[in-house]
């Protein structure tokens, strides 16, 4: 397979660098099968057509015959490879054992033996240690397409362990540039004094050209200036240096979009407040999900203890899918390499929809054990899944290819009765407004959906609204709504929309941290338009009443709207003991605190699915390869 993978990766590239051919019409499916059999002869890939794409034209996707290891895309108008991506399953590993010198002499040692030659157009852009926090840390490395002195949207990017130094992961991405005037109107001084302008800051930097994936030539300006402090367990305080970077188009000289961040020896670093935290946490309970009616809890689960095991070291599982009923638990799934994140349950359906750390939604189905993958070819992120009343839709937030990570589109899939179908074509975008569309929930009669929106040109923590858009209508419909602004002036950025029963309100929880929240909950009163905020009294676990206050995340309403269900880390407040991040529930008001799942790390018990030698501990490995659910292809379907 190694091999495999070697004469795939030069073939593809090097049909990404030919000349293009002219192609007077779209490719069909015969011709694009052509096009995959000079990059992989004889290899048993199969063509699947992606849909429409913005041009309106057809598109062509080849999974190989490990779908997680291989995928290519034809342009459908020239017919030539314009994306390649190779990579296989992560090991969330925290340790590093390898220098970023030599992880790089590792990829660059692997780009030769896989015969990758970049020419001198292709210049290192990015060589950074990445902390995903839970999903692990590696090493990220980016070479951009840079002629004279512009940088073309054409990149590779390399993923590596920092605990084994191997290469894990492998793109590349080429977007043909079909800009004609690439003579700026203004120049780079005047975008900085722009930035400047904007920002009200006057520092110093510097800016380069680039051309978008969108064809819009723009400058790419960073400022840096004061000073701050920053705290961190390890260090305690330093010095850090605050910088800007922002996007100005180079023919207006209009600033699409600026963030903020800190920079400590020319490196990217997050601030974090000096407060007290537990030694570690016994265990991590996240995402509460009302189920039966109100009678039992889904959520997943994470231990350090297990984490810290040895990878796929028998008995040691990094993240675990679990249904409680009254003190009772059971184990649903377990995932002994990534995260399980932001699980949405249907009842009617016995279906659970979750995602991972890397941006792909599965689907399991509790009643036989299979699973099935919403997969992506381009690695883009996929997350908030949320079911129809009936189970047999998903509403899903989407990175599209080619955008930053201020694009989030919502989309509606229907999930077939049979997880190993193909339902790609059943995929369709219903809003992609200008900036982040997030957080999708259905209303009770599925025809609506409703979604937290922010603006495109914001720091990060910009404006915040809720908007509500038809989930029967694709935006190439010639009926094709809109989405409508329900209200403005969300307090930051929503963390989980709830839909209270009656479908007349919506409980918006708020991100925040580990070390508190910035707002509390609030209330939207959709018909009145108007948001009410949730002012409890300090809650405290019932065990630990002079312990540490709980912090309130990810609430949901009960089925008959008079609980809410939230996680939070109960601690006792010295550091020498242990925390857990536990779920609890109350009265909308926050009396009758209740705790629902215990703060000790144990072992639920294994569920038996009836499909014969399938149970929560070995599903994920008795499905390899895992099948399609369908392909994500473009925002614009």
């Amino acid at each position: 397979m190694k091999k495999l993978f070697s004469l795939v990766m030069a073939a593809a590239i090097a049909l990404c660098v030919l000349a293009h051919p002219a192609h007077v019409s779209a490719l069909t499916v015969a011709e694009a099968q052509q096009v995959a059999d000079q990059v992989v002869a004889g290899s048993g890939l199969s063509v699947h057509p992606q849909g429409i794409d913005s041009a309106g034209q057809p598109g062509f996707q080849f999974v190989g015959p490990e779908s997680e290891d291989l995928s290519i895309d034809i342009d459908p108008k020239l017919g030539v490879v314009r994306y390649f991506y190779w990579g296989r399953r992560m090991i969330e590993s925290r340790v590093v054992r390898f220098s970023l010198a030599q992880a790089l002499a590792n990829a660059e040692k692997w780009l030769r033996e896989n015969h990758i030659n970049r020419d001198d157009s292709y210049l290192p852009l990015r060589s950074e240690l990445i902390d995903h926090g839970l999903g692990g840390i590696e090493y990220l490395f980016v070479w951009t397409k840079v002629v004279d002195g512009i940088h073309y949207p054409s990149a590779m990017f390399l993923d590596a362990s920092a605990a084994t130094g191997e290469v894990v992961g492998f793109q590349w991405v080429d977007h043909p540039v079909t800009l004609k005037n690439l003579k700026p109107a203004f120049s780079a001084e005047q975008a900085m004094q722009a930035v400047r302008d904007k920002s009200k800051k006057s520092w110093s930097g510097d800016a380069h050209l680039v051309i978008t994936s969108q064809q819009v030539l723009q400058w790419s300006v960073r400022l840096v200036g004061q000073e701050e402090t920053e705290y961190t367990p390890e260090r305690g305080q330093s010095r850090v240096e605050k910088f800007l970077v922002a996007d100005v188009d180079a023919q207006t000289g209009v600033v699409q979009s600026f963030q903020v961040g800190w920079l400590k020896d020319g490196k990217r670093v997050r601030l974090r407040p000096p407060v007290p935290t537990p030694r570690s946490n016994s265990v991590v309970q996240f995402w509460p999900s009302w189920r039966d009616g109100g009678r039992s809890f889904g959520y997943w689960q994470w231990t350090e203890q297990e984490a810290a095991a040895q990878p796929r070291k028998s008995g040691s599982y990094r993240s675990k899918l679990i249904g409680q009923e009254g003190s009772l638990s059971s184990l649903l799934l377990a995932s002994p390499s990534f995260i399980i994140t932001n699980p949405a349950w249907s009842d009617r359906s016995q279906r659970v929809a979750f995602g991972d750390r890397g941006g792909t939604l599965y689907v399991l189905d509790l009643k036989s054990g299979s699973i099935g993958r919403l997969y992506d070819p381009e690695r883009v992120s996929q997350q908030m899944p949320a079911w129809d009343s009936q189970g047999r839709q998903l509403a899903l937030s989407s990175t599209h290819s080619g955008s930053d990570d201020f694009e989030e589109d919502i989309f509606v899939t229907r999930v077939q009765d049979k997880l190993s179908a193909v339902s790609g074509r059943d995929l369709k975008c219903v809003a992609a407004l200008a900036g982040r569309d997030t957080l999708p929930v259905w209303t009770p009669d599925d025809k609506n959906i409703l979604f937290a929106h922010q603006e495109s040109d914001s720091s990060g923590a910009g404006a915040w609204s809720m908007y509500r858009v038809r989930s029967d209508l694709s935006r190439l419909a010639k009926d094709y709504e809109p989405p409508k602004q329900i209200v403005a002036g969300l307090l930051a950025e929503p963390e989980r929309l709830s839909l209270f029963p009656d479908g007349l309100r919506v409980l918006i929880s708020y991100s925040g941290n580990d070390y508190g929240l910035k707002h509390p909950p609030q209330v939207l009163d959709i018909a009145a338009k108007s948001l009410r905020s949730l002012r409890w009294p300090v809650l405290h676990d019932p065990d630990l009443p002079k312990g540490q206050p709980l912090i309130p995340r990810e609430l949901v309403v009960s089925p008959d709207g008079q609980r809410v269900a939230f996680s939070a880390q109960r601690w006792s407040g010295n550091t020498r003991d242990e925390g857990a991040v536990c779920l609890y529930t109350c009265k909308l008001d926050g009396s009758d605190l209740k705790r629902a799942t215990s703060p000790a790390s144990t072992s639920p018990q294994v569920h038996q699915y009836p499909q014969p030698g399938i149970t929560a501990l070995n599903a994920w490995e008795k499905l390899q390869p895992k099948p399609n659910l369908g392909v994500l292809t473009s925002p614009y379907k």
